[in-house]
């Protein structure tokens, strides 16, 4: 047997599993060998210093803070704010989050990937210029954002300014860019 947590339900009979060992992946109740613990305290980890220091950056969240949090059965980042927090009961996490598309969960963030948003992003608007970095390539690219729609996954279409990079939708909350700031004469 393999221990985990339920980090995410995909539909009735599915669920997305992150394993104590590091993994992750799908789970069907109807098709895969499953159980179900019926003392789960006796089977939680020992935290780590990594769990310690993860649980102390989520301490420092406020309401309001803006964060995005991973999809792994989609393989994207969706942002969105916290909206409330309570001490973790056994039916729901500790954490209420409001998504920019407009659904909200309860969820433990110790047992979720997420990243903090940084504040600029959150102050794009059409037309803001942006240096949009290609990990592939180590560099980064001068663009000008087209369009903002928050309730994609992916909501800020850039225009690169290189015209064989064409344009795409990206998540500016979590893919690395610069603010580009215009120079006026």
């Amino acid at each position: 047997w393999y221990k985990g947590t339920v980090a995410d339900k995909l539909d009735d009979d599915r669920f997305w599993v992150s394993y104590d060992d590091g993994d992750e992946g799908e789970m069907n109740i109807k098709e895969d060998k499953w159980r179900r613990s019926l003392h789960p305290d006796k089977f939680i980890k020992t935290r780590t210093q990594k769990d310690e220091q993860k649980q102390a950056s989520i301490d420092k969240l406020e309401l309001g803070s803006r964060i995005a949090v991973y999809f792994p059965h989609e393989k994207e980042y969706y942002a969105g704010s916290l909206t409330k927090k309570r001490v973790a009961s056994s039916q729901k996490g500790p954490h209420r989050i409001k998504y920019d598309d407009g659904d909200e969960e309860w969820t433990d963030l110790l047992f979720r990937k997420f990243k903090r948003i940084a504040k600029k992003s959150d102050q794009l608007e059409v037309g803001s210029r942006v240096a949009v970095y290609d990990e592939k390539r180590n560099k980064n690219y001068h663009a000008t954002v087209v369009k903002i729609k928050s309730e994609r996954a992916r909501p800020h279409k850039v225009k690169y300014d290189k015209e064989s990079r064409g344009k795409e939708w990206l998540n500016l909350h979590v893919h690395p860019f610069l603010v580009m700031m215009v120079e006026w004469d």
